[in-house]
């Protein structure tokens, strides 16, 4: 039986990623600036400046001889921006909004699960253990962490919307295509991702590997061909966008070259670690 998805029930899924998140990380409120905190935000002169400055900089490829922290990220470079000018030096306001953030996005996998399983129960359980997972502990509690909520939530939008039911008319007939609404929010969701952090582009395997498993997958490409073409818009302006920075303007610090062996070791040890 497939199920519907009201807006009460949209609201008692926040409401319970909500309280879930103030259960597992509320005492991040009482904590400081923590890891890259400090030189990103606390000692972040940049962040007294105009935002647009800040922006024009990103997008012109100065962010790195400017030395602004996030060169490549304005997602994350906007979000501090607002917290400086919202909070100040008041350190709990910079916690509520990864608080807050965190639990839009657990609210976010549950939707992305309904969206493409159709089972209540199911997407509660996914958002319930995005929520309380130990993992997230650090995307949380560091505010300079906070970019990977920002691209998980655009990742987890744009697959929810991508992959949303079809609505139906008052004949049950349901719907071909998508509204333009529905296109633009979904490619908004990418962009702000992706600009918060490169690890978005994760949504283009995960929305394959979902596509090949859905039930309905030749009827829908036809019915979300516009959001597909808006959403590749979206990659392809980024891609171009990072790739005209790739060289002498991208502050992401690199590795030394390692072989398969050293790299394969490596990530087992995160692994059992996690």
């Amino acid at each position: 039986m497939r199920e519907r998805l009201g807006r009460w029930r949209v609201a008692m899924l926040l409401a319970l990623t909500s309280t879930l998140t103030l259960a597992a990380f509320g005492n991040t409120l009482r904590a400081g600036f923590v890891y890259d905190d400090v030189w990103t935000i606390a000692h972040n002169e940049h962040l007294d400046s105009p935002l647009g400055s800040l922006l024009l900089a990103s997008w012109r490829g100065e962010a790195k001889r400017l030395r602004i922290p996030d060169a490549t990220r304005p997602a994350m470079v906007a979000s501090t921006w607002i917290d400086r000018r919202l909070f100040g030096v008041h350190l709990w306001g910079y916690h509520a909004h990864s608080l807050g953030l965190h639990a839009i996005t657990s609210t976010f996998a549950g939707l992305a699960v309904f969206a493409f399983t159709r089972r209540l129960r199911l997407a509660a359980l996914a958002a319930v253990l995005f929520t309380t997972a130990p993992l997230h502990a650090e995307v949380v509690a560091a505010v300079s962490n906070r970019e990977d909520l920002i691209a998980a939530l655009g990742v987890l939008g744009a697959l929810t919307l991508l992959f949303w039911p079809p609505q139906r008319d008052a004949t049950g007939t349901a719907s071909r295509g998508c509204t333009a609404g529905a296109v633009g929010l979904a490619a908004s969701f990418w962009l702000i991702g992706l600009a918060a952090k490169e690890s978005a582009i994760v949504l283009v395997p995960l929305a394959a590997a979902a596509w090949n498993c859905h039930r309905r997958r030749r009827r829908l490409i036809g019915e979300r061909e516009p959001m597909l073409l808006a959403l590749l818009s979206v990659g392809m302006i980024w891609a171009n966008w990072r790739a005209g920075l790739r060289f002498g303007a991208d502050d992401i610090p690199t590795v030394y070259g390692m072989g398969i062996a050293e790299r394969l070791g490596r990530a087992a040890r995160y692994e059992v670690w996690a």
